[in-house]
């Protein structure tokens, strides 16, 4: 709905879950609507900010910051990611 509709709504994915857990500290749960509530809250109301910090998220959860083996030394979000800096 986010991009194909233009309508400001927060998509919560596997991507946005890992990303902003690690760098935020954020974490309400695993259900849907408690994520979207909670980053709905965070981020401002606006069309543009919500699909840059959905493509960023995503971006980032694909290059950097892996299931597995967190690429955080490579991450541009490493300055202010809560678990990159608990790594050193």
């Amino acid at each position: 709905m986010l991009f194909a509709l233009n309508i400001p709504t927060m998509p919560i994915s596997q991507y946005t879950k890992r990303v902003l857990s690690r760098v935020l500290g954020v974490n309400p749960g695993d259900d849907y609507d408690s994520w979207k509530e909670t980053l709905e809250k965070l981020i401002p109301r606006d069309l543009y900010t919500y699909k840059l910090v959905h493509a960023s998220v995503v971006t980032i959860g694909k290059k950097y910051c892996l299931v597995d083996n967190p690429l955080c030394d490579k991450c541009p979000l490493r300055s202010i990611c809560l678990h990159a800096n608990s790594r050193k």
